[in-house]
């Protein structure tokens, strides 16, 4: 909060600089820059500059600069968003945004649903790796009236390379230019990496993309093995059945395949299939048992197929997903494993206005089927129906000196569950961009059903040991409304240095109504016909009358680049899309400093099990470094964990926590026989948790030490 104050009592300095030694951006350069980005987290075709959701961009450029190898070590260095991690190597992680639980966020892939009904610790399992993303969206704030139940928090929205390549032709103004570009070079591109590294971890990863003319196909395979750290097993000689000790091992196996297909009638086509599987230890990732000896083995099949038609000043759209959970659960040899496989299939329509007018529009309808066929769990199957509208008008107002440019974006959708029935949810936001900043906020509500686990874990055993989790078949859904507001100054181009500065800040808040969690309870409290130990406690979901949750989030970016490069456009638009340039002949260098204070009140004395895991402060801090084909990312992140959270007789996490990791990367490219293909090699060397701190975010799960690991890969494609 201290920094909330000093950020506003330091915003005037900014301000007074423009006179004395800086120049800021005009309007219409900020306004074009920020209508250049698209942002495909939305229902209604939209850009930086007309969205009014607070949203954080991740480029494909700026990815790569991460010493990340999957979503959730991505997504930890994003102000707002708490990422609590097990296994360390992404086997899984629960990510919120803005103090919510990893329930109560919606994971889209190519702008379909990816959150499994089984449990929301499987929102994190993507059947891509990185290399496959074009852009990252981090979209904060309630969402449900777009993309309906689950988007409490926030919304995290992943864009193919493929995907974003067949979104384009939707836009009119770019239509013609892409068509022409992809009929006129037949082309192919590939790339093949490796990495191996500490903890006996291998990577491979091999890309094909293939160009016809009308038609773009994108083929990958990953495989990545680890044999993770080995740990003393706190439960040997307590129990017969417990080894002296146990590995944090990581294996997985995913692949897939894209086509994107066009049309010179207006009409395109896209289809993705994928699969993923993993088998990892899953010790203390969800009890605290003493017979948890859990290996888990998750196997997942995906496919989607999109549609889109231009008829005159509208655009149809109709797509639809369908994907396949296999969840074997080995929690202890002595025990029966959990079985469980899931279906969820989903139907979109949508039909949106084309028009060039400032007032666009769309209405859609969706259906959603969820299945489960489990052991433990039972066999459960729920469908829900919605239609929704959205409006957004715009307006610019060229007055002498002082043009502005205002937008407000209207949502309302009608949502039908068989858990829920028939819920009617708003949504407003609005941006306002002037030559001093830009100023936005958002309202709405949202809502979350309880998922499979949360309603039916454990019931069909016949035995539960003490220590487990059970399900509550009573549970009723969540209801919350959440608003917040948010100032961007423009970029501030310091005369006396190449130096450019911007600064951003945000506060937001959410009142929950029966929130549903994990609360330690005694066996003597539950009702049921449960074969429970009489003297045994259990975590049992319950709806938690009220909470209130409230935060600030504070972001400063600095930028420095050579004079060889400082007439070039600038590398970052907003404080949010952050670029980072793809040739350079010179230095340049970026400062990001991001700092959240997150504050939840729970009605009563409740001792849950997810609510409050949410960091209370986060600060992250990542410093980017390029000359020429050498590049240099240090990323920090400093966490302290709720007092409530931590300190309890059964979870044991320490804070604060401190990680540091590292990426040094050297690239060259070359032209191969002149022919005006690129051949690209790229070598990187990696630490993580570089300070060797021994963590654990939840229970007893522990996270590796330092791990190091080199990489090398070579790509072609066209120059």
């Amino acid at each position: 909060m201290h920094l909330f104050i000093l950020g506003l009592l330091l915003f005037p300095c900014f301000s007074s600089i423009e006179h004395a030694m800086a120049q800021i951006s005009p309007i219409e350069t900020i306004s074009r820059d920020l209508d250049s980005i698209t942002v495909y987290g939305s229902r209604l075709a939209s850009s930086a500059l007309t969205e009014g959701k607070d949203i954080q961009i991740l480029s494909k450029e700026t990815i790569a600069t991460f010493a990340a190898s999957s979503l959730d070590e991505l997504l930890h260095h994003i102000a707002g968003v708490n990422v609590t991690t097990r296994n360390g190597f992404g086997a899984q992680a629960d990510i919120g945004i803005r103090g919510s639980t990893f329930a109560q966020i919606l994971v889209l892939v190519d702008g379909q649903r990816i959150n499994d009904p089984l449990t929301g610790h499987f929102n994190s399992y993507l059947s891509l790796p990185l290399e496959q993303i074009h852009q990252v969206e981090v979209i904060k704030g309630p969402s449900s009236a777009s993309f309906g139940a689950d988007a409490v928090g926030g919304v995290i929205a992943i864009t193919t390379s493929n995907y974003h390549n067949y979104r384009l032709l939707a836009m009119q103004s770019s239509r013609k230019a892409i068509r022409d570009k992809m009929t006129g070079n037949k082309d192919y591109s590939y790339q093949m990496s490796s990495k191996i590294g500490s903890f006996g971890s291998q990577m491979l990863y091999s890309n094909l993309a293939l160009n016809s003319g009308t038609a773009t196909t994108d083929a990958y395979a990953e495989l990545t093995r680890i044999d993770g750290p080995s740990y003393a097993n706190p439960n040997y000689l307590a129990i017969d059945s417990a080894p002296p000790n146990y590995r944090s091992f990581y294996n997985q196996e995913r692949a897939g395949i894209s086509q994107s297909y066009h049309w010179n009638s207006g009409w395109s086509q896209y289809v993705r299939l994928g699969y993923d599987r993993r088998e990892f230890n899953a010790k203390y990732f969800y009890t605290n048992s003493s017979y948890d000896e859990s290996v888990e083995e998750v196997e997942r099949y995906w496919g989607q197929l999109s549609t889109r038609k231009e008829i005159g000043n509208w655009g149809l759209e109709v797509d639809g997903m369908i994907q396949q959970t296999m969840d074997l659960l080995d929690f202890n040899p002595n025990f029966s494993p959990n079985e469980h496989t899931t279906t969820q299939a989903q139907f979109h329509s949508a039909l949106s206005s084309l028009s060039d007018s400032k007032l666009d529009y769309s209405v859609g309808i969706q259906a959603l089927h969820k299945n489960i066929q489990s052991t433990d769990r039972g066999n459960h199957d729920r469908t829900g129906f919605a239609s929704y509208v959205m409006l957004r008008e715009s307006w610019e107002l060229n007055e002498a000196n002082y043009p502005q440019f205002i937008t407000l974006n209207l949502s309302l959708r009608a949502d039908y569950d068989p858990s829920y029935q028939l819920k009617f949810i708003p949504q407003v936001s609005a941006k306002w961009l002037h030559r001093w900043g830009i100023l936005q906020s958002s309202a709405g509500k949202a809502i979350r059903a309880a998922d499979f686990t949360e309603l039916f874990v454990s019931h069909n055993l016949d035995v539960i040991s003490s220590g487990r989790n059970l399900g509550n078949a009573d549970l009723q859904a969540e209801e919350s409304f959440a608003y917040d507001v948010s100032y961007e100054t423009p970029e501030i181009d310091l005369r006396l240095a190449p130096i450019r500065v911007q600064y951003r800040t945000s506060y937001f808040a959410r009142e929950s109504n029966r929130l549903i969690d994990y609360v330690y309870t005694s066996a003597k409290e539950i009702e049921g016909n449960f074969n429970l130990d009489e003297n045994g406690f259990y975590f049992f979901p319950q709806n938690v009358n009220r909470a209130y949750s409230y935060g600030v989030e504070q972001h400063i970016s600095i930028a420095f680049s050579s004079s060889e490069t400082l007439s070039a456009k600038p590398t970052q638009t907003s404080i949010h899309h952050v670029k980072v340039p793809k040739r350079n002949t010179g230095i340049a260098a970026n400062l990001d400093i991001g700092y959240t204070f997150i504050r939840t009140k729970v009605d009563g004395p409740v001792v849950s099990k997810y609510l409050l895991q949410h960091p209370r402060q986060q600060l992250t801090t990542q410093f980017r470094l390029k000359n020429r084909g050498l590049g240099l990312h240090l990323q920090m992140r400093y966490l302290m964990v709720n007092e409530e959270f931590g300190n309890t007789e059964f979870f044991h996490v320490s804070s604060p926590q401190t990680w540091l990791d590292t990426k040094l990367t050297y690239q060259n490219r070359g032209n191969v026989f002149d022919l005006g293909h690129s051949l690209r090699t790229k070598w990187s060397f990696e630490i993580r948790n570089l300070l060797d701190r021994e963590y654990q975010q939840i229970l007893g799960a522990k996270l590796p030490g330092r791990w190091i690991s080199l990489g090398f890969s070579i790509s072609r494609s066209k120059q």
